[in-house]
């Protein structure tokens, strides 16, 4: 198996390979300015009213909302304003008079949700969502550089041996 499990209190591992693929740059400004980029597995369960923690070194990027998608790969995807934002404006590049435009922008918003942390760190996830991305109980809480995505954990492990299968020649072909 290429990823790690963590403890109980949610502490970070670094996978040997990364939670997904690369797609655009870094979604959120840390503290001082610095970017900050997602990164890591933890594990975490999810409690029966669907809310989930979210690692407590993000937390603070998330003080001014949270923007939940439902991922093409089947999972769902926790973006910062600033990051969800920038995914937005590359939809909405494709005008609206077109069908393809206009069936980008209805597949993206009906799968997009407002949501914001809770006082103790923890983000309700939509029932929509939980049943989509088939998740209950345990889930895995992934870094993908521009977002945290959160698995169902068989589905994880499904992706991340594609990811292994995959990942040596796609990185030597970013070169």
């Amino acid at each position: 198996m290429m990823w790690e499990k963590v403890g109980k209190g949610g502490s970070a591992t670094h996978p040997r390979l990364p939670a997904g693929p690369i797609y655009h740059k870094a979604a959120a400004m840390g503290r001082g300015g610095r970017k900050t980029v997602f990164r890591g597995t933890y594990e975490y369960s999810m409690d029966d009213r669907g809310r989930l923690p979210i690692p407590a070194r993000y937390r603070h990027l998330f003080t001014g909302g949270v923007k939940l998608t439902l991922s093409p790969d089947g999972c769902v995807e926790v973006w910062t304003n600033e990051g969800f934002e920038k995914m937005e404006a590359k939809v909405m590049l494709e005008p609206p008079t077109t069908l393809k435009g206009r069936r980008l922008r209805r597949g993206f918003s009906v799968r997009s949700w407002d949501a914001e942390l809770d006082r103790q760190g923890r983000l309700l996830i939509p029932q929509y969502l939980r049943e989509k991305a088939a998740l209950d109980g345990n889930v895995i809480v992934a870094g993908r550089i521009e977002c945290l995505e959160i698995w169902n954990p068989k589905r994880w492990e499904e992706e991340m041996a594609q990811v292994e299968a995959t990942y040596k020649e796609e990185l030597e072909s970013l070169r």
